[in-house]
């Protein structure tokens, strides 16, 4: 403590003076005629101020206010305050000492008693502060070892589960930002800094009692037995048991929280979970977003039973409730913070893998790379590209090369065709793609980049403007991807088609969803779309502008072919079509049913696009061109193209309006 002023508060000079001549040859002295004065002193030299010499009769400001102030500063727990005064009433003094005072001495002064109490004061401040650093470090100590013996525990059970060290970094990093998310957007969900914290490091000990289960079972690469998942199941009961154990970790939420993640992170929404089946809010909060968490985390990684599933994949599977019910609140929060996720799991991936266009580092690639790259393939397909009314790259994802297959020559000054496509592509965006396009483009190849190196098959397509030079008009065009080396899962090379988008006979979408004549507006639509005898009904509303569904309807139809609405917070689909002749086992009424359909109208070639437009619809993302091909009851392949947009009702809902037109003589 390095304490070495004493500051004298009394407006009496004699006073302060007689004060100072008996401590100014051990400690510098500081005088205040009033506490306002003091109360500066305390400011600037609190933490020099070794003890307070406190008057309770001054102007301006007394002791008894000067007392209250720095009390209410939080700075009495600092500095010790002993009172001088005449007065010597018992019931003032007790007053004084319940302010929070120290001591408290009347005058006369008699120096040498004064002294002494004085410095016994002093010496008791220091003491207290002095233990409680010990006692501050002693318990980093203690809770550093605790963390010790945790961390400990859980590599035994990531060594044992085969799972990585950044298992257990993810783990946290997802609780941590989905309880954020709740407790921002929730007026319901009372979490603090320190208790979000508190959770985020006890979700490390979820799969504690794996450590019970045998190696044979925790690790067999294949489906579980009936027999074999009951005994995992029993994992749940075991950690929380474990936990119980661990009661000399003197940290009571902690050991709480730890204790409800590992006993309920399997227990699901519908009840459908285990070890107990709680449903709903009977669910801890703690344990839901660890489930989450966890459930995220197992598909977007490498298991002993299961590859890698992409982000984007991972997400839409929690979201329609294939890996078991989650509450609806845990899935918006999802959504809503899915982009951290992927930047977290690319941050805490195993084997340090970039994610996103701008973890690459720039690399030159000379013509020896680039012919081994592709020289094997070249051959087998350049002949057929001749017949390709555009442009061909080929794209090498492990080594970044890429090369213009077809024409020779390039017509694009913006693209080097020397270094790392990932980098180059940026300049290709920045300098050829119309600015409103840039996102859907880096958008649609980072969702494709994805896909590939996770060894899935791709075939994509999407359409953006483009000019050819800095002078040059915009045009619409058409990217198309697909994975080629498909006979070895360890190549991940594409093929990108680049060709002009053929002119389209329907007016955007903007223009159908604002029926300009009924005055409606896609920013806040005054619809609310519900599922009901395959009709759209209007909201009350309706009347309040004057249209009817029938009036709605019929300038809707007088524009586009179908219209579908999705209910992205619900999962409830909307169709108002003309024909059932795309539906022979009847229309889907859920965007789950589209998933597990077999899909036996859709185009086999566009079965890939179809599903990714689907898994765009459940995020909220599906904006712009639409375009896909199905086949009718008669065997006729129909193409259909149109635009979506993402709309928002007057309450807050969700939906994603795709309106499109049919053309019947398509064909392939």
């Amino acid at each position: 403590m390095n304490n070495r002023y004493v500051l004298i508060v009394d407006d009496n000079l004699i006073s302060r003076t007689i004060l100072s001549n008996i401590f100014n040859k051990k400690y510098k002295i500081l005088e205040a005629e009033n506490g306002r004065v003091g109360l500066d002193f305390v400011c600037k030299y609190y933490e020099s101020i070794a003890v307070i010499l406190l008057d309770l009769i001054m102007p301006e400001m007394n002791g008894y206010e000067f007392l209250a102030e720095i009390k209410k500063r939080n700075m009495l727990g600092l500095i010790p305050v002993v009172v001088v005064s005449s007065d010597s009433d018992s019931s003032i003094e007790s007053n004084i000492l319940e302010q929070g005072a120290s001591d408290m001495i009347a005058t006369p002064i008699v120096p040498a008693i004064v002294r002494q109490r004085v410095e016994n004061v002093i010496s008791a401040n220091n003491y207290r502060h002095n233990l409680e650093a010990m006692t501050k470090s002693l318990s980093h100590e203690i809770q550093q070892s605790n963390s010790m013996i945790v961390e400990t525990l859980c590599s035994i059970i990531e060594q044992r589960s085969l799972e990585s060290g950044q298992h257990i970094k993810r783990i946290r990093s997802f609780t941590d930002i989905l309880l954020h998310y709740l407790a921002e957007n929730y007026d319901d969900v009372t979490l603090d800094e320190g208790i979000i914290e508190c959770i985020s490091r006890a979700s490390t000990l979820h799969d504690i009692g794996k450590i019970v289960i045998p190696d044979s079972i925790l690790n067999k690469p294949a489906r579980l037995t009936p027999s074999e998942f009951e005994v995992m199941k029993t994992h749940s009961i075991e950690g929380a048991n474990i936990i119980r154990k661990l009661n000399f970790i003197r940290q009571k939420d902690y050991l709480e929280y730890a204790w409800q993640i590992a006993m309920y992170h399997h227990e699901r929404w519908d009840g459908s979970g285990y070890p107990e089946g709680l449903a709903g809010d009977a669910i801890p909060l703690c344990a839901q977003a660890v489930a989450v968490a966890d459930v995220y985390d197992a598909l977007t990684t490498h298991r002993v039973y299961k590859p890698v599933i992409s982000h984007q994949k991972a997400v839409v599977m929690i979201l329609n409730g294939e890996c078991g019910a989650f509450s609806e609140r845990m899935k918006h929060a999802l959504r809503a913070v899915a982009p951290e996720f992927e930047r977290l799991a690319g941050k805490f991936r195993d084997g340090g893998v970039p994610d996103s266009f701008d973890d690459v580092s720039s690399k030159s690639f000379g013509d020896d790379v680039l012919d081994k790259a592709f020289r094997s393939d070249y051959y087998k397909y350049v002949t057929s590209l001749h017949l390709i009314d555009g442009y061909v790259f080929e794209i090498d994802y492990d080594t970044h090369a890429y090369k213009l297959v077809f024409p020779n020559k390039s017509p694009f000054p913006a693209l080097p065709l020397h270094g790392d496509f990932f980098l180059d592509v940026r300049v290709f965006v920045d300098k050829l793609i119309h600015p409103e396009d840039c996102g859907l483009f880096l958008e649609r190849f980072q969702a494709d980049r994805v896909s590939i190196e996770n060894g899935h098959y791709t075939h994509s397509s999407f359409e953006a403007r483009m000019r050819m030079s800095d002078s040059a008009e915009y045009k619409n065009y058409q990217f198309s991807q697909i994975r080629i080396d498909m006979q070895s899962v360890s190549l991940h090379k594409s093929l990108v088609v680049v060709r002009e988008a053929e002119p389209k006979t329907a007016q955007p979408l903007e223009n159908a969803m604002q029926l300009a004549s009924a005055g409606l507006k896609v920013e806040s639509p005054s619809l609310a779309y519900k599922s009901a005898d395959d009709k759209i009904e209007i909201s009350e509303e309706t009347s309040r502008i004057g249209l009817s569904q029938e009036k709605l309807l019929e300038v809707f139809h007088s524009l586009w072919d179908l219209l579908a609405v999705f209910n992205i917070d619900d999962g409830t689909v909307v169709f108002d079509c003309s024909s059932d002749e795309f539906f022979p086992r009847g229309r889907p009424r859920t965007i789950q049913e589209l998933f597990d359909g077999d899909k036996v109208n859709v185009y086999p070639d566009d079965v890939d696009y179809f599903n990714a437009m689907l898994e765009e619809i459940v995020l909220g993302q599906l904006k712009g061109c639409v375009s896909f091909r199905m086949i009718t009851n008669g065997d006729k392949v129909c193409r259909f193209f149109g635009e979506s947009v993402i709309v928002n009702d007057d309450h807050g809902a969700s939906f994603v309006a795709v309106a499109l037109k049919i053309d019947k003589f398509g064909g392939e």
